[in-house]
């Protein structure tokens, strides 16, 4: 399985594209406009796209996808709702790209594409109903969790309290994982557990 980190526009936002064939990808968030000439760079299909999270600067780039690809869009349940709501628009000032939710995802639901395995994990606090995704040994956090630091709760929609949960609930997974954030660099979920200033295991 190999994970391509994609630089998401001017929002300076990560989007993570990850095949396991080299051919055939799943996008996790989907950001900038120019993600599609990036994949075309790489030789990537994109046959899904997981969002974490409804925020412009990580799926400014979905209506355009949903356009000139045939990728199908998945959120966490709820999250659909906010994503077009008045309370998201306020936060960047601006009307988010129309596009079409494919389904919802539950917490604790598997699906497989494009051969990868994905667990769904509900992760809300940054917004009302975000989620992360756990693929083989990689575990993607959106703005949930970062190195060195967690997401922020001010937002229209977060909740401090609802989101040191979700942290402590990725912190009790078994094992250890390479954790791919929405922002910034990579880390493992042992270092964060360990290291991590604002919530610790």
């Amino acid at each position: 399985m190999g994970v391509i980190s994609i630089m998401g526009g001017s929002f300076e936002s990560n989007v993570f594209a990850v095949t396991k064939d080299g051919y055939h990808c799943v996008l996790i968030d989907c950001s900038g406009k120019n993600l599609i000439n990036t994949l075309a760079r790489h030789c990537l299909i994109p046959e899904a796209v997981l969002l974490t999270h409804g925020h412009l600067d990580h799926i400014a780039g979905c209506a355009s996808m949903q356009v000139n690809t045939d990728a199908k869009i998945y959120c966490g349940e709820g999250e659909d709702k906010f994503i077009f709501s008045e309370e998201n628009r306020s936060i960047f000032g601006v009307n988010t790209p129309k596009f079409e939710i494919y389904k919802t995802l539950k917490d604790g639901e598997e699906l497989e594409i494009c051969g990868l395995k994905i667990k769904v994990i509900a992760t809300p606090g940054h917004t009302p109903h975000g989620v992360s995704y756990l693929i083989d040994g990689n575990l993607f956090t959106g703005d949930t969790l970062f190195k060195g630091s967690i997401g922020r709760s001010d937002f229209p929609g977060g909740d401090y309290e609802t989101l040191v949960k979700s942290v402590k609930k990725l912190y009790a997974l078994d094992g250890d994982y390479t954790v791919y954030c929405g922002h910034g660099l990579e880390t493992t979920l042992g270092y964060e557990r360990k290291n991590n200033a604002f919530v610790r295991a």
